[in-house]
């Protein structure tokens, strides 16, 4: 049983290992805040993007999931008020507690933390890097249930509720690539890290292809089941990884990159498809053999989204105390300890509260 198990009823194990393991990339690569200086390990980034595209496709899976069986309901503003009051209640409480002791400490308002336009105010996003993702998750919980109502309630007496999902699904798969196209063709010279991957509108289709995931699992279940499938999808995961990891290295300067055709219009949906492959394999793994393992990993995805939050705040904190390599290793054990440590902390005082006010407060969807 999880050390978070009153939160943990009907999860499943195999999603529960790509979010943990996906954090755990994350903290890995996001290391290099420490060590960085004393070892060449820029190719390695690749995989801490990976990481933070699992994270997407594996919210636009859930979500999806959830939405789904929505729009089975007949698709209502009601409906949609609940979903959102459900999950705000889930993401932002933590997110504003971590907003609130930074603005605290740096004694100063950052006003596009507050509205989630943080992606473009690079100044200000330096303050709190690893917030873009949320800002990017946070629109899209907004924007696709409002151009999902919008669809259904246009076109439910022509078009099948089957259907009407799928085409806002690959609304949202395709405009963003149409997109990426049009700031490579007008503007070639953006910087490839924050005018192209952390830009908002212009990646949701990284949640896209979860969507579309969801989809498939929600209405051909069993097609994803099937070993052929399962093994299909992990051996074809292993060869789009190395390809793209070689593509990443071969066209990509996260830093000071510019935009080409392979790194903004390759590289993304490549990785969003390894990322789907990725899920589907692991939506086999129902049971688990190793009891402990599988009670850390659970724990671990629990605690993920506190962990997130507050963990290259304590990075960058004890990274300026190292002068040294030695010090730089045992300040980085150090700030990992006290990252799960408050993470943990966290995710008990503030995201448990608020989810169980929310399962007391909002009705469950009839």
């Amino acid at each position: 049983m999880s050390l978070l198990s009153n939160s943990s009823k009907n999860r499943h194990y195999g999603l529960d290992v790509v979010r943990s393991s996906s954090l755990i990339i994350i903290l890995i690569i996001h290391c290099m805040i420490f060590i960085g200086a004393y070892y060449n390990l820029l190719s390695y980034l690749y995989f801490g993007i990976l990481a933070v595209e699992l994270f997407f496709a594996l919210s636009g899976f859930l979500i999806g999931s959830i939405l789904l069986k929505i729009i089975q309901l007949q698709l209502s503003y009601k409906l949609l008020i609940n979903f959102w009051l459900k999950r705000w209640m889930r993401t932002l409480p933590a997110y504003f507690v971590v907003i609130a002791i930074i603005m605290l400490f740096k004694n100063e308002i950052y006003f596009s933390f507050l509205v989630f336009l943080q992606n473009y105010v690079p100044e200000e996003l330096k303050v709190f890097p690893v917030s873009w993702t949320i800002s990017l998750e946070e629109w899209f919980y907004l924007t696709f249930p409002i151009l999902l109502y919008v669809i259904y309630n246009t076109t439910n007496k022509i078009i099948s509720v089957k259907n009407i999902f799928l085409i806002t699904t690959l609304i949202y798969i395709l405009i963003p690539l149409l997109l990426r196209i049009t700031v490579l063709l007008n503007h070639p010279d953006s910087h490839w890290d924050l005018s192209l991957r952390k830009s908002i509108f212009i990646r949701f289709d990284s949640i896209g292809y979860g969507l579309l995931l969801a989809w498939t699992h929600y209405y051909f279940p069993k097609i994803l089941y099937q070993k052929l499938i399962k093994y299909g999808a992990l051996i074809l995961a292993i060869l789009l990884m190395f390809t793209t990891w070689w593509y990443f290295n071969q066209s990509v300067e996260i830093f000071n990159g510019r935009l080409n055709w392979v790194n903004t219009l390759i590289v993304f949906p490549g990785v969003n498809i390894l990322c789907a492959l990725i899920i589907i394999y692991a939506l086999s793994f129902k049971n688990y053999k190793y009891k402990p393992l599988a009670s850390l990993l659970t724990s671990i995805s629990i605690t993920s989204y506190s962990l997130y939050l507050i963990h290259f705040q304590i990075f960058r904190y004890f990274s300026k105390k190292s002068t040294n390599e030695v010090e730089a290793w045992s300040y980085m054990v150090l700030a990992i300890l006290v990252t799960f440590l408050l993470g943990f902390l966290l995710n008990i005082t503030v995201e448990k509260y608020f989810i169980n006010k929310r399962n007391k407060w909002i009705k469950p969807l009839k």
